[in-house]
């Protein structure tokens, strides 16, 4: 049996501010419990004599939250994490490997994170599923309550391709859940490199899947491997798909992808684009993220990796864009890929908001902006974590329905653990920070009508926190 408990939050005491000065951050102390059956995760509760870790989980955070709950799953991966802003109904998504088989599963929690349903598997066909090392499973709901689910399979077999290839597999449930339909293949067409993924669904139901089409077979390229954005669109619930629109034809190798729609059903996509220059550049050493000691010194071209948007403009067709501007000109200069891709959203206003991670300029970090336009032009950059040197990270964004923009980023600084950093941009202009929210990396963010959710890796297991909103 699993016990919940659930916490009010009280004002930091002093002590407690003399412990985290002192030490830094708390480890969880979590009870092992075995999973009751196969394919059954255990999930365990942080219970009451962990008050100073959920104390020092919503530090700073105390004006936006009245509570929060916490919990682990074992032996698993790759999570994502969707509330549902009708009901704040919880669905997590997660990959368990098994005898050397990977399936993806699906819990939902209807009481606020207190208690989850027994794990669903998602893919119809037994080991379909890959633990992806590039992009965690991706989950979405539909205007009609579907459930969407996106993940990706690689093959390791192909040895011409670098990598091994991918592709792409959604499957969807129509009750809640309890069952998934069969397992469906978008972006079949071609073999490659499919991945860094990204899903967004319209109000009438249509369905929008940006990623990268990567061909690291190809030698023969000036700079890098080829890599491509591209979009898939599908108006018929998932069944079918359009042929791919190629978006930009020299996008970052690995940076994920981005997309939402807008309540006028037209998509945004978000990435980072690789502007060859083709200008010469020294290296030196000079660039930290450039991975220069593998280089070597001598001439190389510079290739500046920024984020650009786009958006279709012909009432969600998505046959049409408007032309691509650059969010900010960060001008970073990187010979390789970053790994590091941006997060979008609308709130209930239509004003968009965005976060990225640069190493541009003389703080390097993740950045927020927004736009009141429709994405035409951008607030200037808000430094959100931004120091001398930040290891790059992939930028995680939600909005709640106080329209609170939420972020949550890896803080890879701490050369002990990594650390999942929150922030929260309130509605008034506020920028609240927890930079100790917990150890693990790679976290994912949703929010409901009046609750946020956070799920993160750490090693062999995930972590989950849901908090309640004031």
């Amino acid at each position: 049996m699993i016990v919940n408990n659930r916490f009010t939050l009280m004002i930091l005491s002093l002590f407690h501010t003399l412990l985290i000065a002192s030490v830094g951050y708390i480890t969880p102390i979590i009870s092992e419990q075995q999973a009751n059956a196969q394919n059954t995760t255990s999930a365990q509760e942080l219970n009451s004599s962990n008050k100073p870790l959920i104390d020092l989980m919503t530090r700073n955070l105390t004006d936006v939250v009245s509570g929060m709950s916490s919990k682990v799953f074992n032996n698993v991966t790759s999570p994502s994490i969707v509330i549902s802003p009708e009901n704040n109904t919880i669905y997590l998504s997660y990959s368990k490997t098994e005898n050397n088989k990977t399936n993806i599963y699906l819990v939902n929690s209807t009481d606020g994170g207190e208690s989850f349903s027994p794990p669903v598997r998602v893919n119809n066909i037994a080991g379909d599923a890959t633990k992806s090392p590039w992009t965690s499973t991706k989950i979405v709901l539909g205007p009609n309550n579907e459930i969407y689910v996106l993940w990706q399979v690689i093959d390791e077999s192909n040895k011409e391709f670098k990598y091994g290839t991918s592709s792409l597999r959604l499957a969807k449930s129509l009750d809640g859940g309890a069952t998934f339909l069969p397992t469906t293949r978008p972006a079949n067409d071609t073999v490659g490199e499919k991945a860094f993924f990204d899903l967004a669904v319209s109000k009438n139901n249509s369905l929008f899947i940006t990623y990268l089409d990567s061909f690291s077979n190809v030698t023969n390229y000036d700079i890098s491997y080829p890599s491509e954005a591209k979009l898939l669109r599908s108006f018929d619930g998932g069944q079918s798909f359009e042929g791919p629109i190629v978006i930009d034809e020299t996008s970052c190798d690995c940076c994920k992808t981005a997309a939402v729609t807008a309540d006028n059903n037209e998509v945004y996509i978000l990435w980072r684009h690789a502007n060859h220059t083709a200008k010469e550049t020294y290296s030196n050493g000079s660039n930290p993220y450039n991975y220069e000691d593998k280089l070597g010194e001598g001439v190389i071209y510079e290739v500046i990796r920024d984020i650009y948007i786009t958006h279709s403009n012909d009432s969600g067709k998505a046959e049409s864009f408007v032309p691509a501007i650059r969010i900010h000109a960060d001008n970073w200069y990187m010979n390789g890929c970053p790994s590091a891709g941006p997060a979008l959203g609308f709130d209930s206003k239509g004003v968009l908001h965005v976060s990225w991670f640069t190493g541009g300029g003389a703080m390097p970090g993740t950045y927020y902006a927004n736009s009141t336009d429709s994405g035409n032009n951008f607030s200037k950059p808000l430094p959100v974590l931004a120091d001398k040197w930040v290891p790059q990270s992939q930028s995680n964004l939600a909005i709640d329905g106080n329209d609170n923009v939420w972020m949550a980023i890896t803080d890879g600084r701490n050369d002990t653990n990594n650390h999942v950093f929150v922030a929260v941009k309130t509605a008034d202009g506020r920028l609240l920070k927890n930079q100790l929210f917990g150890i693990g990396e790679d976290p994912m963010i949703s929010s409901g009508t009046n609750l946020t959710g956070i799920v993160w890796t750490d090693k062999d297991k995930i972590k989950l926190a849901v908090m309640d909103l004031k």
